[in-house]
């Protein structure tokens, strides 16, 4: 989005060469969400309205602002492209592209229609004749209203992936421009998120990591996002992208099972509107208790989002026999994609792991465009649930006890709250047992199903399919181990495993179930690692990690532990622990060994 209002110019496409719009077109990876920054042009040493009189640099635009830009903004119209155009600009001296950032991400057909509608707006206002300078006034008000609107929004449930920039230079010499991120409120931060872009000749394509930028910049705050050319006066720049976007990953994409269907109640869980039928007058959709159950029995958890009010909506749902599945039910005159986020973060997983069943398409509309990520199903294809491909994780026997593990997890939360000590003293009083198994074949179903559904607690990010499993089971260099869990509340069955390269002494894999996030089971499990590989031998041991904005939180476990970064390459993070150093161990988790590990473990030793 840009200033169209005032920017009117529109040049043909093909000023560009062939290979340029072709890079624009098909050069960039599928893009799930992005967000909408509307772009204006500015000045680096602008102290508007005064430099219009004091600065001899000042051209004025139509609108009395000042023209920065040779041209303004030029639109050459590109279907097929990021935007669905670009953007020419020719920086005049102290010219910079500058808006009101937010990191809010929209899918691509609501991003779409919000620029449609921009445009519209833009030639809306051109049309008005220029009486008493009315055209300006509704120009400013518009350029007033995108900012605002752009000023509210703020990261949703999703973080992007990177900030990303398309830009074709058609000179000869490279170009540098300065990506600068502030807050507004510049006293919050010692200092603003800068990056140095080389454009070289031809299309350049820039991705900045968010997980970068928000260890500067809190994106929950109001802030600015600059890009200054260094001294590129009277040259011409062609912009695609130049916004923040969450890229499709094809392999978590294949991982993206259902864990969570979300269910309607009017006209889809059953036939009849409560509110003006009654209890009496409705009556269940045909089949529907058995596909409940058999989502249940999948592993797949289940909850309800529904405007209707709360007590008489559950006193139905209680009266068919059917509340015992539904966890964290959201009955309310709220707005529904409201509604899943609550949910989603009552059961601490992300939204685009959900699948929304309703019978109305405005329903269905206002989530699938509030909510990147979420799948949407009409109430009268719920007979072809079971042929979904996102539903046909393998069933074990973790999967078929996950509501009721979910429940008890209700229960510490519940116990949790009425603690009066620490946190770690209810940890302790909640006798939290790990046992830790050699890996079998007989835990392949299981361990599969973790490293595919796991994102939080993953910190390789690894997807291993079965056959690689099954390899992982036959190679001599490598150590598995499977850990289970309980406490006094009850069992959370198989929640993690690791896999070290016995040759290397290298821990390349951990992932754990986000049922056992912030309770220090992978400090207990690092921690008896240590021992293991570190205590009996005195020698160095290495932890591999790639960071993700997924598992950035509950990767604290390695700063917890002091471990030293000796590398740090192509998204791979390569940490020491020196054997020299004591094992750090809180002792909060018992640990039950069974007696295979240890032999294996002496064996590699």
């Amino acid at each position: 989005m840009y200033e169209s209002e005032i920017s009117l110019a529109v040049e043909e496409v093909n000023q560009l060469p062939t290979d340029a719009i072709h890079s624009f077109t098909s050069g960039h990876v599928e893009i799930v969400g992005r967000s909408v920054l509307p772009w204006g042009e500015h000045c680096t040493e602008c102290a508007m309205p005064h430099c219009f009189k004091t600065c001899s640099l000042y051209d004025p635009r139509e609108d009395g602002k000042c023209r920065r830009f040779v041209s303004g903004f030029v639109r050459l119209d590109l279907p097929g492209s990021f935007n669905g155009y670009l953007l020419k600009v020719e920086f005049k001296k102290w010219g910079k592209l500058w808006c009101n950032a937010n990191a809010h991400l929209f899918n691509n057909a609501s991003a779409q229609r919000l620029e449609k509608r921009d445009l519209l707006i833009a030639r809306g206002i051109n049309k008005v004749p220029d009486v008493i300078g009315l055209r300006n006034k509704l120009r400013g008000k518009r350029y007033g209203q995108k900012k605002r609107w752009s000023k509210k929004l703020s990261v949703g449930d999703e973080s992007p992936d990177c900030f990303y920039i398309e830009v074709f230079h058609p000179g000869e010499k490279l170009i540098e421009l300065s990506l600068t991120i502030r807050p507004d409120d510049e006293s919050k931060l010692m200092h603003p998120y800068q990056k140095l872009l080389e454009v070289e000749s031809g299309y350049n394509e820039f991705k900045i990591p968010y997980n970068e930028m928000a260890h500067i910049i809190d994106f929950g705050q109001s802030h600015g996002i600059d890009v200054t050319p260094n001294d590129i006066e009277g040259n011409v720049l062609y912009f695609g992208a130049l916004d923040f976007i969450k890229e499709a990953d094809p392999i978590g994409m294949q991982a993206k099972n259902v864990k969570c269907v979300v269910w309607d109640l009017d006209n889809t869980l059953w036939h009849g509107v409560l509110v003006e039928d009654g209890a009496e007058g409705l009556h269940l959709r045909q089949g529907i208790e058995d596909t409940i159950r058999k989502l249940d029995e999948r592993g797949v958890l289940q909850s309800i989002a529904s405007k209707n009010n709360h007590d008489e909506a559950m006193a139905v749902v209680q009266s068919y026999g059917l509340s015992k599945y539904f966890l964290f039910p959201k009955i309310s005159w709220e707005p529904k994609s409201q509604s899943l986020r609550e949910i989603a973060h009552d059961l601490n997983i992300n939204v685009d792991t959900f699948l929304f069943i309703d019978d109305s398409p405005f329903e269905r509309a206002e989530v699938s465009e509030s909510i990147v990520g979420v799948r949407t199903m009409d109430a009268e294809d719920i007979d072809t649930l079971f042929s979904r491909e996102d539903l046909q994780a393998v069933v074990t026997r973790d999967s078929q006890s996950r509501r009721s593990m979910y429940q008890e997890n209700i229960k510490r939360k519940s116990e949790l709250n009425k603690f009066e000590g620490n946190y770690f003293s209810f940890l302790e009083q909640s006798k939290i047992v790990i046992d830790i198994h050699s890996f079998a074949f007989e835990n392949i179903d299981r361990v599969f199903e973790l490293v595919q559904r796991t994102n939080q607690m993953n910190f390789s990010g690894n997807r291993y399919e079965k056959e690689e499993l099954n390899q992982i089971l036959s190679d001599e260099n490598l150590q598995s181990i499977v850990i289970g869990c309980n406490d006094r509340f009850g069992k959370y069955g198989t929640v993690g495993f690791c896999l070290v390269n016995v040759a290397e002494r290298t821990l390349t894999d951990m992932v754990f179930s986000c049922r056992v996030q912030a309770k220090r089971v992978e400090h207990a499990v690092l921690s008896y690692l240590l021992k293991e590989y570190v205590g009996n031998s005195q020698s160095d041991f290495y932890i591999e990690y790639r960071p993700t904005d997924r598992n950035e939180r509950a990767a604290k476990v390695f700063y917890d532990f002091d471990l030293k970064v000796i590398s740090d390459q192509e998204g791979l993070r390569r940490m020491v622990f020196e054997a020299v150093r004591e094992i750090p161990d809180d002792n909060i988790i018992t640990i039950l060994e069974d007696a295979s590990v240890l032999e294996n473990l002496s064996e590699d030793l």
